[in-house]
Order: C-alpha cells, then sequence, then structure tokens
C-alpha cells in the first residue's frame, strides 16, 4: 500500500479537490481490487463468505462503492471518498465507513 504525501497545505487540498468523482474513484478501485485478490485479506467467515466480493467503486457526482455485488451500494460525497482514499493510501484496509468513524 502507498504512503499519503503531505496534503496539509492548501495547494495539495486544493488540488485533490480538482479531481473528479470519477478520478478518486478508480484510485479507490484499485485498493479494493488488491482487497478482494489477496487472500489473507479476503479470508472467509463462519458463514463461507468474503469481506470484498466483486468489489468495484466508480464515480459520477458521487464516489459509488460497492463491496459486496448482491448487497447493494454505497454513496460517498466527494469530501467523503477523499477521507477513504487518503486513508487507503495510508496503508490501511477496510471500508470507508471506518475510516469516516475514526475521524469524527
Amino acid at each position: 500500500m502507498g504512503k499519503l504525501q503531505d496534503r496539509g497545505n492548501n495547494k495539495n487540498k486544493g488540488e485533490s479537490m480538482k479531481e473528479s468523482c470519477r478520478q478518486i474513484a478508480e484510485k479507490i478501485n484499485k485498493y479494493l481490487q488488491k482487497f478482494e485478490e489477496d487472500p489473507l485479506i479476503n479470508k472467509t467467515d463462519k458463514y463461507r463468505t468474503h469481506p470484498f466480493y466483486y468489489a468495484q467503486a466508480y464515480g459520477t457526482t458521487r464516489v459509488n462503492i460497492c463491496y459486496v455485488s448482491y448487497q447493494g451500494i454505497s454513496k460517498l460525497t466527494k469530501e467523503e471518498a477523499l477521507i477513504y482514499l487518503r486513508w487507503l493510501e495510508k496503508g490501511n484496509i477496510g471500508r470507508h465507513y471506518e475510516a469516516l468513524k475514526k475521524i469524527k
């Protein structure tokens, strides 16, 4: 997993806000694909289900994320998606609500 670049100054923050939802979703999607392919991350539970199953992210006016194909999507605002992406870039593994819970 990549390390988070310094986004503490306004210039970098402004640049990240210029990214479209589609671009943010593409970056998140790469992480989701890695999680799904990694047998240590995507272990089956006692019900023999995986936490990531045909996981994907795509962007329109929001970033839509699906972790398990038959369970529906979560719609994130651009700001929420950027928080999740930064969390993933720090090397964390998990779903968006875990990242958002940490900032509240």
